[in-house]
């Protein structure tokens, strides 16, 4: 009997819809008291924070800790008044009370940028400044000044993940003044808050990528968090790449356009190299803690725990002391669900998605296979589709399986999943981060999502579980990306009072990329790396063209492919052409795809020429054809 599939609707983005402060209470001074509080008391921190002004009260009992016992008593007695909305000065008030004083390596970083939006000059900053080093208060005081200046600030995220986080830092600071948009929004609250940029009640605009394209139409000021983070790559068309086109957006609105990161972008560092982008730096952290030690354990030699084929002993060690020590640790692996795929144990088979060239991922919390690609499910196979044989194994792992394993091995620890799995509820990523900054949690086990941009104080340990997974991807960017996610996973620890560590497990500990994350140092893989591209003639030494082709039939697409190579071979003027080849994904929802690369050191002039092809129709083509510049992967 044939297996049901059960074909999954489009992928559902996880909600963080955060309340807009301008529909929450807010609190102001009422009339003095007759006997004021004891000095150091909840009324009276309350009443001194009031002092500067009406304040969103959500923010308030956050930052005072248990304040609902203080404001209800000083509600009564009139000393405290509640509102539902401010007023329009309270809307636009800056709470300048909150930001915090800059060290000396900040404020040098930060008084070029102060200088050059009050001169209300176009010019791109590299902030360069390790995990830790305080480029967000950075952030936060550049978008004072703007706002200072009567214009708007757009901050764009590299994931939605983040916003939370970010939302909360810049609410505290500007309040109403603030409007969020991502794709994780429901339509109706995406559209409110598009509205109230439009209309001008926000000047602050917090986002991923497709914040970029905002109703802002005085801007004179970008951040753009993590410049690195390949995610500003809309991979689908309408391909764009949202960190170029916020230079563009500066460019056009004559803003200051600031590039944070703490591993910055080949691309990016060779445009500071070259003095198209001011280069700033912060060398160390903001608390003054070291970067967090790093151990590299070879998996090739090290023995390892019984029964967690991927865990080594030492690892195992330093997890055991690390919760003994009552602090955090963060897993992190690259792949969600509980093994990587199912084989057949008489064939070895994998089973594969009916609808791409992909095996599906087995998810045993919801016993199911999931094709990661088209979302198709699968209930457990019963057979071998290739032999017929009844019995499968589980390879490779996922997070999944990881919390499994530790559980097991630390079964009076508290576990927390963070992936694209468990965060698929409305409200729950803001739930699991209020665990972990409450020290709720012990062990932290996740992908993607728990790598950058968080801020969580009780980390001790950090873990990489399998680094191979990166290193060995087959494109030109591995290497770079591989050093980027070692470092911003490592720079999560030792964050907080006490010093953090951090463990990478690896096959291939010479890897040049592992050795400069090691070093915590940026310019030796920086030079390597540009010295790599020069002689392969790869970005930022030259520009790419990733052409794809797809159809439903195969043996058309072959055909169709080599006609298109025919017209473009006929075009080219010192380009070169690759392909066509088979894409990664050569089938998937049930379509093949080629897909053909131009290579040239500019592309002005073959784009030109591909448009009048366009125009005169010549392309025209059973096939869907698609035109990504400077794509993510080539």
């Amino acid at each position: 009997m044939k297996n049901k599939i059960v074909e999954s609707k489009p992928k559902k983005q996880y909600h963080l819809e955060r309340p807009d402060l301008l529909s929450q209470p807010w609190l102001s001074l009422g009339n003095p008291l007759t006997k004021p509080p004891r000095e150091g008391s909840k009324k009276a921190l309350l009443l001194a924070a009031l002092s500067q002004g009406a304040r969103p009260e959500a923010a308030l009992r956050k930052e005072l800790g248990n304040a609902g016992e203080a404001i209800a008593p000083l509600i009564r007695l009139g000393a405290v008044t509640r509102t539902q909305r401010p007023t329009e000065e309270e809307a636009k008030k800056i709470f300048a009370s909150l930001f915090i004083p800059l060290n000396e390596e900040q404020s040098l970083a930060l008084s070029p940028i102060t200088k050059n939006l009050k001169e209300t000059q176009f010019r791109v900053f590299l902030l360069s400044g390790v995990t830790g080093s305080g480029k967000t208060e950075i952030y936060l005081q550049a978008v004072k000044t703007c706002l200072q200046l009567h214009r708007q600030a757009l901050i764009l995220l590299p994931e939605i993940s983040l916003t939370p986080q970010a939302v909360e830092r810049f609410q505290e600071r500007f309040g109403s003044r603030v409007a969020v948009l991502h794709s994780g929004l429901a339509e109706k609250e995406r559209a409110r808050q598009w509205q109230r940029v439009e209309k001008g009640f926000a000047d602050v605009v917090i986002g991923a990528r497709s914040a970029i394209f905002a109703p802002l139409s005085n801007i004179g000021l970008i951040v753009v968090d993590e410049e690195h983070d390949q995610s500003y790559k809309q991979q689908e068309s309408p391909y764009y790449q949202a960190r170029d086109l916020a230079v563009k957006w500066g460019m056009s609105h004559q803003a200051t356009v600031l590039l944070g990161t703490a591993t910055p972008s080949v691309e990016s560092f060779f445009n500071a190299e070259k003095g198209k982008y001011e280069l700033l730096t912060l060398k160390n952290r903001a608390n003054n803690q070291p970067l967090p030690p790093i151990e590299v354990v070879n998996l090739q030699e090290s023995p390892r725990q019984k029964g967690v084929f991927y865990l080594s002993l030492e690892l195992y060690q330093k997890l055991k002391e690390n919760l003994a020590a009552k602090r955090q640790a963060m897993i992190f692996l690259n792949r969600r669900g509980f093994a990587a795929f199912l084989t057949c144990r008489a064939c070895e088979a994998p089973v594969l998605c009916d609808h791409c060239s992909l095996a599906l991922t087995w998810h045993q919390n919801q016993q199911s296979l999931i094709c990661h690609s088209c979302g198709a499910r699968k209930f457990y196979p019963r057979s071998c589709a290739s032999c017929g044989h009844e019995k499968f194994q589980n390879e490779g792992i996922g997070t999944q399986r990881v919390e499994r394993d530790l559980s097991r091995l630390f079964p009076q620890a508290r576990f927390l999943r963070m992936d694209r799995d468990s965060l698929s509820r409305k409200g729950e990523l803001e739930r699991q981060m209020s665990l972990i900054h409450q020290k709720k949690v012990d062990f932290v086990v996740g992908t993607q999502l728990i790598s950058k941009g968080h801020d969580f104080k009780g980390i001790g340990l950090v873990a990489v579980l399998l680094a191979d997974m990166s290193l060995n991807i087959p494109d030109f960017r591995s290497s770079e990306r591989s050093f980027q996610l070692f470092s911003q996973v490592v720079g999560r620890a030792g964050r907080g009072e006490e010093e953090g560590m951090a463990l990478i497990q690896t096959y291939n500990p010479t890897h040049r990329a592992l050795e400069a994350a090691l070093q915590h140092d940026y310019l030796k893989f920086f030079q390597e790396e540009k010295e790599k591209r020069e002689l392969l003639g790869y970005p930022p030494f030259a520009r790419l063209l990733l052409i794809r082709i797809s159809h439903e039939k195969e043996e058309k697409l072959h055909l169709e492919a080599k006609r298109l190579v025919a017209i473009f071979q006929g075009i080219l003027e010192g380009e070169r052409l690759l392909g066509p080849k088979e894409a990664p994904h050569y089938k998937a929802a049930d379509r093949f795809y080629l897909q053909i690369l131009i290579q040239g050191k500019s592309l002005t002039r073959f784009k030109g020429r591909l448009k009048a092809l366009l125009v005169s129709g010549s392309l025209k083509s059973p096939a869907r054809i698609s035109f990504d510049v400077d794509p993510a992967t080539a």
